[in-house]
């Protein structure tokens, strides 16, 4: 799946992304994101989705293009 990171809070470690084709944004922990690589705002991912507990959560994370 792939999809725009459209918040992020680097001091909290976690964002939102908005997918691509789909209505809902989902939750990403920066844990989940390579360790040299950290999204910004406006970045296009690919990415796993995973339900657990407080629902959907992206997971195995990977810059496919940086936004600004």
């Amino acid at each position: 799946m792939t999809g725009l990171v459209k918040w992020i809070n680097h001091s909290g470690g976690y964002g939102w992304i908005k997918r691509d084709g789909e209505g809902r944004d989902i939750f990403f922990s920066l844990e989940d994101c390579p360790q040299d690589e950290k999204p910004e705002t406006g970045d296009l991912l690919e990415f796993d989705v995973i339900e657990n507990a407080k629902g959907s959560k992206a997971e195995r994370i990977r810059i496919l293009k940086r936004g600004k």
